[in-house]
């Protein structure tokens, strides 16, 4: 089977890397992930190891702690965390961090959360100029990391990475991987001023989410909207919400050829976060393009510029995207296998 990743329509020239289509080929894909696993658990033993026992036992929660179901896109003083923040660790073990983020992330990915820190950091910045106090809630140092379970090639174990606009799930359950759910967002999204006015890192989801809706007949739009008035934020939280027991919209077999692949480049960006392996993995359970029963909906207004609300839904996955404050430029997005989060279906759990 060939995986080929579409060429977004257009793209940041800042990071050469955004103008390289994705290109997945034929690989022996189980080989690929038992690999990652493997390297995946070595770098996080190896950042395990390097607390000493006290503190070893902040980042070390069991396999089965009530945390491991819960996310939250907060800062730290709104959504308290376990684990350990970047700022009470020292060079090294945020080296380790990295190394951890690089084997589980794509190039683009790995740029995109770090960007993710970049902007956080900004923001951090700005609200200390302007001596507003929640300023030390921001800032790259304020993202958490926790391991449930012993990183192993053979036992169940996880980890996460999370603080402000950023949630990073990996499940490691019996020689498979769980990658939901994977929160993103970019506040802000385009970058307005300074040495890197005009950045964009997620335009994908950006653009072609907009160019998608406006390039639908009025009849389809109309069955694509599932509210005139503009969603104040996304909806999914905890992936059991009722919206995400009955797809809503547009059903994707009612659209052309060239909307399905504008579907599927969406879906694209997401699941390419991660690594070459994983993406290999996830698809190789597609019979299709797109999962059966997938629907695209739409909040709000389809004039260009304004802001925009979507949700590409099937019974078993859900993408749901927001850009709504600040002209608007203002991303939350989420990605749920949503009969898989956390890795449940592989634990049994459906």
């Amino acid at each position: 089977m060939k995986i080929y990743f579409l060429r977004p329509a257009s793209l940041v020239i800042l990071f050469s890397i955004f103008s390289i289509p994705f290109t997945y080929g034929q690989a022996n894909s189980s080989d690929e992930l038992t690999a990652f696993i493997t390297k995946s658990a070595e770098n996080a033993q190896q950042l395990v190891m390097s607390f000493d026992r006290e503190r070893r036992s902040d980042i070390l929660l069991e396999f089965d702690d009530a945390d491991r179901w819960a996310w939250s896109n907060l800062p730290i003083n709104e959504y308290p965390r376990r684990g350990v923040p970047l700022k009470e660790m020292d060079d090294a073990q945020r080296i380790m961090v990295q190394q951890l983020l690089k084997t589980t992330l794509s190039d683009r990915g790995y740029l995109e959360v770090n960007w993710i820190f970049w902007n956080d950091e900004r923001r951090k910045r700005d609200r200390e100029k302007a001596n507003n106090p929640t300023a030390p809630y921001y800032g790259h140092n304020n993202y958490w990391v926790t391991v449930f379970g012993n990183p192993s090639a053979t036992e169940d174990w996880a980890w996460q990475l999370e603080g402000h606009h950023l949630s990073i799930n990996v499940s490691f359950v019996d020689g498979k991987v769980a990658t939901t759910p994977l929160f993103l967002g970019a506040d802000p999204a385009v970058v307005l001023d300074g040495p890197f006015a005009g950045l964009e890192v997620m335009d994908v989801p950006s653009n072609i989410g907009r160019e998608l809706m406006q390039s639908l007949s009025s009849e389809q739009q109309q069955q694509a909207t599932v509210s005139e008035e503009l969603y104040e934020d996304i909806l999914t939280r905890t992936g059991d919400e009722p919206h995400t027991q009955q797809p809503a919209g547009l059903p994707a077999q009612e659209m052309s050829d060239n909307q399905q692949q504008m579907l599927r480049q969406i879906i694209e960006h997401y699941v390419g976060t991660y690594e070459e392996a994983i993406v290999l993995s996830y698809f190789s359970d597609w019979e299709d393009l797109l999962p059966k029963g997938l629907t695209f909906a739409w909040s709000g207004s389809v004039d260009p510029g304004a802001p925009i609300y979507y949700r590409i839904q099937s019974p078993d996955f859900l993408i749901e995207y927001d850009n709504r404050s600040g002209a608007p430029n203002h991303i939350h997005s989420v990605w749920y296998d949503l009969k898989n989060k956390f890795g449940q279906s592989f634990l049994g759990m459906e």
